[in-house]
């Protein structure tokens, strides 16, 4: 079987997820390092898409051995339904960090808790900082982003990593 069709067939866990933004951390830092701050930028993006991506779903239920498929459509039909779909762009493509913030941020827990208002304005605010400096179409922009750029999103997305069970708990 092939890479792509082994990919497709698989049934991706919300663990599963969990372990591959940290794998994608390490990347980022391995090309921040070797002075590639487009590469870092980008997959320090993707970490925190990840990231903000399990936090929804925990919020929705989701458990560390829950299918990922199932709690991405039933994140989108919750999106749907408290009106956050109003953001097409981000909405349509599955990938606008602010977006997954807000389901975050509107969402209560299983238990009925809501995101401190504290919590929610750092996330907010790390959330700009590192929309302000990606874009998943970076993918087509080798040569975008400065190391000083790389850093600012780098100090954004490890604090959305440590405070990753603070934003589902």
């Amino acid at each position: 079987m092939l890479l792509r069709e082994r990919v497709l067939a698989a049934n991706l866990l919300v663990q599963d997820m969990e372990l591959a933004a940290r794998r994608r951390h390490q990347e980022a830092m391995t090309l921040l390092v070797s002075k590639q701050p487009a590469g870092a930028v980008y997959l320090f993006g993707y970490e925190a898409e990840m990231l903000l991506k399990s936090a929804a779903y925990r919020r929705l239920g989701a458990r560390p051995n829950s299918q990922a498929g199932v709690f991405f459509r039933h994140a989108r039909q919750r999106a749907r339904d408290i009106g956050l779909s109003g953001h097409s762009d981000q909405f349509e493509s599955g990938h606008g960090l602010l977006f997954w913030a807000r389901l975050v941020w509107s969402l209560p827990t299983p238990a009925g808790d809501v995101l401190p208002t504290d919590l929610r304005r750092t996330l907010s605010r790390h959330i700009l900082r590192i929309e302000s400096r990606w874009v998943v179409e970076m993918r087509y922009s080798p040569d975008a982003g400065s190391t000083d750029e790389a850093m600012t999103v780098f100090r954004s997305v490890e604090w959305i990593a440590r405070n990753r069970v603070a934003l589902w708990s």
